[in-house]
């Protein structure tokens, strides 16, 4: 069983942000892994974490970048849905809440990530992806990952 300690700092692979839990997110996250069987989640969030996980895992920043998009393919695309970024976009911002404002400012976000993503992927492109990019990008799976769990409501 992994334990998370008081004031525990470690540094991520790819941006070596230092990550730091205060003793009020220590005890929360403890308790979290004490009572969650990961297994128990729906596919579509299994999916999403081993992906969040494997962006730590890796010395590429463009490799966490894809793998951080595929976790949001995997919440929020809809196999019969052809506008995959838009898809995500929208779903996201409107999970994430807020004023418009902000959604407005998480769906521009994303949508420039994915013409990113796609320009990785299908393009070959050498396209530079910022340790900002994948930090906003992780941000949003984290927080999607959260509020699905705590929502209830996956698309499985």
């Amino acid at each position: 069983m992994k334990r998370i300690l008081k004031g525990t700092t470690a540094n991520t692979v790819v941006s070596r942000i230092p990550f730091v839990l205060d003793a009020d997110n220590a005890s929360k996250v403890s308790e979290f892994i004490r009572t969650t069987d990961a297994k128990s989640f729906q596919p579509s969030i299994q999916f999403a974490f081993k992906n969040f996980e494997e962006s730590y895992s890796t010395h590429s920043e463009r490799q966490a970048f894809t793998s951080l998009m595929a976790a949001m393919e995997g919440l929020f695309h809809e196999p019969n849905v052809k506008e995959i970024s838009g898809e995500i976009a929208t779903k996201c911002s409107v999970l994430m809440g807020g004023s418009s404002a902000e959604q407005a400012s998480v769906y521009s976000n994303l949508r420039r990530l994915y013409r990113k993503r796609s320009r990785i992927l299908h393009g070959g492109s050498a396209e530079v992806v910022s340790s900002s990019d994948s930090s906003l990008l992780r941000d949003y799976v984290r927080q999607s990952i959260k509020k699905l769990i705590q929502s209830g409501d996956t698309k499985d």
